[in-house]
């Protein structure tokens, strides 16, 4: 399943990378349960990578919780693609999530 994901994933990561950060992109609503899934989804990858073992049960339970499932985080990183902007405001949403938990360690 998260090797499906990882081709939708990245492409919003690089778009938001390229978008500019301008009041219009701050005035764009985002939804926070994807962005909460997309950060803990990049959490989960981290994880993984540091552990050196599989997390899926994990994210699958985070995932859960936020009622989400990674069929409906495709369809919304689908649709971002065709929205440069709504795609670079989910992904400084997620970015501060990240810097967050940076933050909290």
């Amino acid at each position: 399943m998260r090797a499906r994901l990882v081709p939708f994933i990245l492409p919003l990561l690089i778009l938001g990378a390229c978008g500019e950060n301008s009041d219009e992109a701050d005035s764009i609503e985002v939804d926070s349960v994807l962005v909460e899934a997309l950060a803990e989804w990049h959490l989960g990858e981290a994880r993984e990578a540091l552990l050196r073992q599989s997390v899926d049960s994990l994210r699958n339970e985070s995932l859960d919780s936020l009622g989400i499932d990674s069929a409906e985080i495709v369809q919304s990183i689908e649709e971002m693609a065709a929205n440069p902007d709504k795609a670079s405001a989910v992904y400084d949403a997620v970015e501060e999530i990240l810097r967050e938990e940076r933050r909290a360690r």
